[in-house]
């Protein structure tokens, strides 16, 4: 799922799915080798600073002249979109003190980011603040730099010094100076605390030399503020709702690709994140009877696999085509979270074998949708959910119940056990039951 697209990168969210858990994938596209280098150390420079406000990188690598960073997914909201809100004094003076708290950490760890933002930091509405894109970063303490002598950043955030061909630059002094910057739109129209005025003078030597004593002097004057307790609030929503709408545009896209399981599990967790997302909602309905009825078509996967094996062994060994290369393709089952590794033979840029079974991602660990299950029920006895008693009028209609595996049993009026079935209910599912007609069980 595509999270973040610029004219030379783009960031995905995928599935991890050793670790079970989700990371997100930045992509820097580059023809030039020297600069993929370049592209690759900037990347370990991040992955060296040990902190709390900086996603933590878990690889780096290089395939077909792109460079791949994958590393923690924090799911939050920009501090470009919290400005367009109308904030509280409170709610910027909390902003401004985790700001400062962030920046402080990576300096405090020899590090300066070099493009300072509002688009570069990101609130966690569990999480705190956390500080990204670390493509101009300098260790700076190690005497070690990332990338050239250049005049490199974004402008309205860049220090005069920057412009001016200055020898020397105080990258730290550099990063006080973007914080000025920000600190201005932040605080906007209102008065912002005397403290940070100094933080855009023109001389470097008036600002103060790094995060580190701007936070000391942030303290002194400020103290510990309480919790932005509405923000947190707020921004939470705010999340949810940007996270949902990037679920349902990457389902939307999955579906027009035939993918209809993978699409499925994105709209659930889309749900679970904006359960009034009524275009989600609509299209759930629709998926939710096609998934349903493609149930005993998964049975034949192993089947279809078999025969994809045969296939490509054939087409592997009596080949006639001449220059022949092999590529891995990795096949994903989500079910069983079996994957095979099969060999395809291509001639150039043509592959014999196309998509013979979707790829699909794990299903994501969400809870609160539900299925409908109804029941004709004897006279007698009692329905048991897993522990829970079920109304025999509210089964005529259909009563909620969470999606999952659940254990069904009827239990008659002397507490015996007469049947009893496993079964495993879909969001938005409607599932009847029927009971098995015996002795001792008649409607």
């Amino acid at each position: 799922m595509a999270i973040g697209e610029g004219s030379f990168s783009s960031v995905i969210r995928a599935r991890q799915t050793s670790l079970d858990r989700w990371v997100a994938v930045k992509i820097l596209k580059e023809k030039d080798p020297d600069k993929r280098k370049e592209q690759l150390q900037e990347a370990r420079v991040q992955a060296g600073i040990q902190s709390n406000c900086v996603p933590e990188v878990f690889d780096v690598f290089e395939w077909r002249k792109q460079i791949f960073i994958v590393m923690q997914w924090v799911r939050g909201v920009r501090l470009s979109t919290l400005l367009k809100k109308d904030l509280s004094p409170e709610e910027r003076n909390w902003l401004t003190d985790k700001i400062i708290h962030a920046v402080a950490d990576i300096h405090r760890h020899g590090y300066a980011h070099r493009d300072l933002k509002p688009e570069n930091i990101l609130i966690s509405p569990k999480k705190g603040i956390f500080l990204i894109d670390f493509g101009l970063s300098k260790n700076i303490e190690d005497n070690f730099g990332t990338m050239t002598e250049v005049v490199k950043g974004t402008p309205a955030y860049m220090a005069p010094e920057l412009w001016s061909g200055t020898k020397n630059v105080d990258y730290f002094r550099t990063d006080i100076f973007a914080l000025g910057k920000i600190f201005k739109w932040l605080y906007h129209t209102l008065p912002q605390p005397e403290i940070l005025d100094n933080l855009v003078a023109e001389d470097p030597e008036n600002r103060p030399g790094k995060g580190p004593e701007l936070l000391s002097l942030w303290l002194l004057a400020c103290g510990d503020l309480p919790q932005a307790a509405a923000l947190e609030y707020s921004n939470g929503e705010i999340s949810s709702q940007r996270h949902s709408k990037k679920l349902y545009n990457a389902a939307a896209k999955l579906i027009l690709a035939h993918r209809i399981d993978e699409a499925y599990w994105l709209l659930v967790e889309c749900l679970e994140e904006d359960p009034n997302n009524g275009e989600a909602i609509s299209l759930m309905e629709t998926l939710s009877a096609k998934k349903e009825s493609n149930q005993k078509q998964k049975l034949l996967m192993p089947v279809y696999a078999l025969i994809a094996v045969a296939v490509m062994a054939f087409i592997y060994f009596f080949g006639l085509q001449k220059g022949r290369e092999t590529k891995q393709i990795s096949l994903s089952y989500a079910d069983n979270k079996i994957t095979k590794a099969l060999l395809l033979p291509t001639t150039g840029n043509k592959s014999y074998i196309k998509r013979l079974i979707p790829l699909k991602s794990a299903n994501p660990q969400t809870k609160s949708l539900s299925a409908t299950l109804t029941a004709e029920c004897p006279s007698g006895g009692v329905l048991v959910l897993n522990d829970r008693h079920l109304n025999k009028n509210e089964l005529k209609t259909g009563t909620q119940v969470p999606y999952g595996s659940h254990l069904l049993k009827w239990i008659d009026d002397d507490g015996n056990v007469l049947w009893r079935e496993k079964i495993r209910l879909l969001p938005f599912q409607t599932k009847r039951i029927k009971l098995p007609g015996w002795a001792g069980i008649q409607p």
